[in-house]
């Protein structure tokens, strides 16, 4: 039996159209102060929404995140794998609309609150968001046994 079939596996829409879906459902949600930074390596999308900013990182599939799933007669090796990472590239953009979407829908239909849905993404003033600046001390409490500190750390009091 092999792997199941990921989100929006194949798809044709492009992560430009995507990008732009995202952006009309997030304003339709009071969504403002739109920002897109792009790379080689991924594209970092951020809105202010319920007065806090929001981001999200697309990262640009490494080769060694696809397969290609047959050989294609006239490509090359090389082209074959830029056509995979493409795809990759759109599907990971589809589920991202896939996860906002239902966050809001959740939120709107008095289900959850944003907070609870958009904290891990919630930037915090010193550029990282909360699940960046929280995840390494969860983790470090779960190896000790111990509780990790919530306390937010001020500038140049380190990590």
């Amino acid at each position: 039996m092999g792997e199941p079939r990921k989100f929006a596996d194949g798809t044709e829409v492009s992560a430009e159209r995507s990008r732009a879906e995202l952006e009309t459902l997030l304003r339709k949600h009071g969504a403002t102060e739109f920002g897109v930074f792009t790379s080689d390596e991924k594209t970092i999308f951020m809105y202010r929404l319920h007065g806090r900013m929001v981001r999200h990182v697309v990262s640009y599939p490494l080769a060694s995140a696809v397969t290609t799933a047959r050989a294609q007669r006239g490509r090359t090796a090389e082209e074959q794998l830029q056509r995979a990472r493409e795809a990759e590239w759109r599907r990971r953009w589809r589920a991202l609309v896939l996860v906002c979407k239902a966050k809001l829908e959740v939120i709107a239909s008095g289900g959850s609150t944003f907070e609870r849905e958009f904290l891990a993404d919630t930037l915090l003033p010193n550029g990282e968001t909360v699940g960046e600046a929280m995840l390494p001390r969860i983790e470090e409490s779960y190896l000790s046994g111990g509780m990790p500190s919530f306390r937010m750390l001020g500038p140049g009091e380190g990590a």
